[in-house]
């Protein structure tokens, strides 16, 4: 059983180690179907790992030179990871990636992955950890209200929240499970980029997460988040296996120039 696509690719356009053509060649020796790129979309409260705005033309020209290079061994598609409080995206993509990585609090903004202090800062300016984690889920539903093609690691929450937070909690899985509700027409990526890059140990989502959406056949991709080559199919042979285990039969991959089931 193999998944030989990757949706969610960060060159150094924004925050990626490598070239783009770097990622390509892997991808082709990978024998891959498709990949995609999907930088993270421009932003002004917090630029610094974001594709500028003045660099978007050269983004989606380069994508295009690399399609028409590589057009009898790959398919190449351009996406963007758009934060929910990202700018509004004025350029032509393939697909968008919806994600949150901050929460809102008071007019200020609270990056949720960049460090345990930005966290610990959150908590301390909303109340506390369940106040916060209230906020990441609500926010993440109006993520999935926005409709973008792919919902982003849903519960990056648990990222540094897990200081303070096990996932056992009753208070936690209901905020989960309202958010899961509102997921049935997005496909949710099962993302395999906490666990290859040491930041966590179960994917994201994790199991109780899997499961649950499983029950309510709410559609899966998968990607590994890669930012470097090294990690286009990072876990990817593990993470199948769960996402069987789960219950999941099919799972969406991009090709011929949309999303189809490959059955698991």
């Amino acid at each position: 059983m193999t998944f030989r696509s990757n949706l969610h690719t960060h060159s150094t356009f924004c925050d990626g180690k490598a070239d783009m053509e770097d990622f390509v060649k892997t991808a082709i020796d990978k024998r891959f179907v498709s990949l995609g790129f999907s930088s993270h979309g421009p932003q002004s409260f917090d630029p610094h790992c974001c594709l500028k705005k003045e660099r978007t033309q050269e983004y989606i020209e380069k994508i295009d030179s690399l399609k028409q290079k590589y057009s009898g061994s790959i398919e190449i598609y351009a996406g963007i990871e758009k934060d929910f409080y990202g700018n509004e995206i004025d350029f032509p993509t393939d697909y968008v990636i919806g994600a949150v990585h901050y929460v809102e609090i008071e007019g200020g903004y609270y990056c949720i992955d960049r460090d345990q202090q930005e966290l610990d800062n959150a908590v301390k300016a909303a109340g506390g950890i369940e106040q916060v984690v209230e906020l990441y889920y609500d926010t993440i539903i109006r993520c999935v209200e926005s409709k973008p093609d792919i919902l982003a690691h849903i519960d990056m929450i648990k990222m540094y929240g897990g200081h303070y937070f096990s996932g056992q909690e009753k208070w936690y899985r209901q905020m989960v499970c309202t958010a899961i509700n509102s997921m049935e027409d997005v496909i949710t990526e099962v993302n395999t980029g906490g666990i290859y890059r040491g930041y966590i140990n179960s994917l994201y989502p994790d199991d109780f997460i899997l499961k649950h959406m499983a029950e309510r056949q709410i559609p899966i991709t998968l990607s590994s988040d890669a930012h470097q080559t090294s990690a286009l199919d990072g876990y990817y042979d593990k993470a199948l296996e769960i996402i069987k285990n789960a219950g999941f039969r099919s799972i969406k991959i991009m090709q011929g120039g949309g999303f189809t089931d490959q059955e698991l």
